[in-house]
This record gives C-alpha cells, structure tokens and sequence, in this order.
C-alpha cells in the first residue's frame, strides 16, 4: 500500500516511529540510484530528510523553479500607471499615494468610483496583504511560516518588534481609507480571479506568487499581460528585502506503508520518478503531447538555448499528468531550459517578473546560476 501526499514532516517521522510507515534507509542504499543522485546533488536534502532516529521516512519533491524561491511578490495593473501619468512605486509611501490615485482618479475611465487599488485573498499566505508589504517594515518571511529567527544567539519573534507593529499601522492605514477591499481577508483564490477578470478592470494591485493565480491565461482579455511586478519597496526606516527560499523542497510526497507486499517494486517505481523523462511524463504528461524536447534553435527562458518545450499551458484542465503529486526532480537547470514563447509567455513573464522582485542586493541571479 503506497502513501502519497503526507505533507507533514512531524506526521513522518510519529508515523515512522510507530511502525505505520516503512523506514527507507535501507532500500535507498540498495535500489535509491536516483535519490542517492538527488541527494548528492542537495547535500542538504539528505539532512533534512532524516529523522532523529537516524531513519528517512519519505522522499522528497525538488522543485527549484523562479516563483517558489521568490514568491512573496506584488503586481500592478500598468494601463492605470501609464494613464495617471504615475511611476513605478519604490517606497511605501510613493505606494499609498499610487493607491489613493488609483481610488479617486478613475483610471479606469467609465466615470464610477468603482476601483479596488489592492484586493488579496485568505486562502493563499502570498496573496494575503501583509505578504509583500510588511517586508518594507520588517523581514516578513511567509514561505516556510516563519515568524522566530535566530540573533545573536538569540531566538527573536518578528511580531515582537517595533518594525512588526509599523507595518500593522500601516496597512491599518490603507485599509482604513478604502484601499484595501474589505474582501481581501474572506475571499479565496477563484472569487479574486473573478474580481480581476471582470469586464472592464477594476483591481489595481494584487499580491500573489504568480499571474496563473490571480488572472485567467486563457481569457480574451489577456489581462495577465498587463500586470507588472512591483520591486521590493523601501520602508520608512530604509528596509528594502525579499525573502528567498534555499529549501526548494516537499519533504514528505512519498512513503510506503507496513501493509506493502512488494516494499522494494514501490520504491524503485517512486526512485525512477528522479530522472527527466519520468519527471516530464508524471509532472507535465505524455511526449509529443503535453510536452516535447526542444528544437534547434528554440531559446529557454534564461536566454541558453532550450531544453524542453510545454505544449500544454499550466492552469488548464487535463488528465494526462499529476502536475506536482509525488517525487520528481525539476532542478533550476531543468525549470529554466524550459523553451520561452516572448514576452506573452505567462512562463517567461513570471521568470522575468520574479526577477524584477529579488532584494536591493541582488543576493541571488537566476540568470547566471
């Protein structure tokens, strides 16, 4: 009996311990040719993954692509920046002036005050309105849910601080003076779609990992196309960051249970998963249907040429692949060499737009990693 999706690393390791799941140290050593490769290439990996009884429970999912290491971003609908005769916002207070234009100045031209300036939702932690925002105050990490840091030998808590209770104000402030929809804080992933694919335009900025989330690729609108990241914006006290992810792993995608009769079959089916055309065929479907290898000439989005080209567009619904269920290795090599279609290629806009969002001091470049 296989497990897959068992998320939770604690869960891993009591389930583990109390003999429900199989212990995997044994049979990555016999049958684990691509984990031991996974492992060698992430050194780390194989630390986290083991348990305090010296036992891997489960194998990872590797997905080092651009949005999930820099996913707390922000985007802006340009057409009313351009319109308003309004630049790019790069401090929090530019951005409230930029809201309070976007509230009272019509920009979106049909003569109703019917503009949302900023609309998020609750079911996302990167589209919530604290996301993005609250790193001009202080480090605001959502990725991993980390509110406790490590300072001087100290364990700090990020709302114990002054620049915590600064940002609260702040959004305070915006949502006080209706910029920010009252919605924001009930709402899921599809009612905020449907708030910014309306007929005519009518959310201004939208807090979000990616375009997939909060616009519809396959509109006629072709409203993706519109939306612009926002750079980290600089607080009052010259804070300027974008938390970045070094852990681009699932831990806990597979696991065998105790009732397997064929313990070893499991594991070398979940071990080939690793390697490329598996990683193709279970994450993004068949060859020369959802997907094929790229052509001479065909260029990937860090501008070497391609590797792989999609031929079926993310968000669109299928039953050829699992997407992103169990193991599988899309490594930042793999992620990039993917064949680029310009700049109306939601993949490579979300590449260049996350891009756009990396911190002031540039700790990390996709396009020369």
């Amino acid at each position: 009996m296989l497990l897959l999706l068992l998320h939770f690393p604690l869960l891993v390791m009591v389930y583990g311990q109390q003999g429900v799941i199989l212990p995997l140290s044994e049979l990555i050593e016999t049958h684990g040719l691509e984990t031991r490769s996974v492992f060698k290439q992430y050194p780390i990996l194989q630390k986290i993954m083991t348990a305090h009884d010296g036992n891997i429970y489960a194998l990872p999912r590797i997905n080092e692509n651009y949005h999930y290491l820099m996913p707390q971003k922000m985007w802006i609908y340009e057409p009313w920046l351009t319109k308003l005769g309004l630049e790019m916002p790069t401090t929090t207070e530019e951005f409230y002036h930029v809201l309070k234009a976007f509230k009272e100045q019509d920009p979106n031209g049909n003569g109703i005050s019917d503009e949302i300036p900023l609309a998020g939702n609750n079911e996302d932690p990167f589209s919530s309105v604290a996301s993005f925002i609250m790193n001009a105050f202080v480090f605001y990490n959502q990725i991993m849910n980390q509110s406790l840091s490590l300072e001087d030998g100290r364990v700090q808590a990020d709302f114990n601080k002054v620049g915590y209770r600064n940002g609260l104000e702040y959004l305070n402030k915006l949502y006080n003076e209706g910029l920010i929809a009252p919605e924001s804080f009930t709402q899921d992933n599809r009612q905020l779609k449907d708030m910014v694919e309306q007929e005519e335009p009518i959310v201004g900025v939208v807090p979000s990992w990616g375009i997939y989330e909060f616009t519809d690729i396959q509109s006629e609108s072709r409203r993706y196309l519109d939306y612009k990241s926002i750079p980290p914006l600089k607080g009052p006290d010259g804070l300027q960051v974008t938390p970045y992810n070094p852990y681009p792993f699932d831990r806990g995608v597979f696991v065998i249970t105790s009732n397997s009769k064929h313990p070893e079959v499991a594991f070398r089916w979940a071990d080939a998963m690793y390697s490329e055309e598996i990683t193709l065929r279970q994450v993004h479907g068949r060859p020369n249907k959802e997907w094929r290898w790229a052509q001479a000439g065909e260029i990937g989005l860090n501008g070497n040429p391609a590797h792989w080209r999609k031929l079926l567009q993310f968000g669109i619904k299928q039953n050829y692949h699992w997407y992103q269920t169990g193991p599988a290795k899309q490594d930042q090599r793999f992620r990039s060499s993917l064949a680029s279609d310009g700049i109306e290629d939601p993949e490579a806009i979300l590449y260049e737009e996350t891009l756009m969002s990396c911190s002031i001091n540039d700790l990390f470049s996709m396009k020369t990693t």
